[in-house]
C-alpha cells in the first residue's frame, strides 16, 4: 500500500462517526476473508494475474488493519 492510499483511507475514516467506522470495518473485514490465490494456481492461471491478485488481498489486510486501529484508537472493541 502506498502512502497516499494509507492516508485517504485515514482521512475518509477520520471523517466518520464511530457507527460508520465500525460498519466500514466489518465490510472490510469481510473483504480479507479467504483467498482466491490457491484455486487460481489449481486452476492454471496466469503468474501476473496470480501476482496481481496477491497484491490486491495484501492491500484489502492492510486497509483492514489500519481501520481497526483507529477503532481501537477511538476506544471501541472493533470485534464486539
Amino acid at each position: 500500500m502506498t502512502h497516499v492510499e494509507k492516508k485517504s483511507i485515514i482521512t475518509k475514516c477520520s471523517l466518520m462517526t464511530d457507527e460508520e467506522l465500525r460498519d466500514y470495518h466489518d465490510h472490510a473485514s469481510f473483504d480479507c476473508l479467504g483467498s482466491q490465490i490457491e484455486d487460481m494456481y489449481d486452476l492454471g492461471y496466469d503468474m501476473a494475474d496470480i501476482k496481481e491478485r496477491e497484491d490486491y488481498e495484501k492491500y484489502l489486510v492492510e486497509k483492514c488493519d489500519i481501520i481497526e486501529d483507529m477503532l481501537w484508537a477511538r476506544g471501541i472493541n472493533p470485534w464486539e
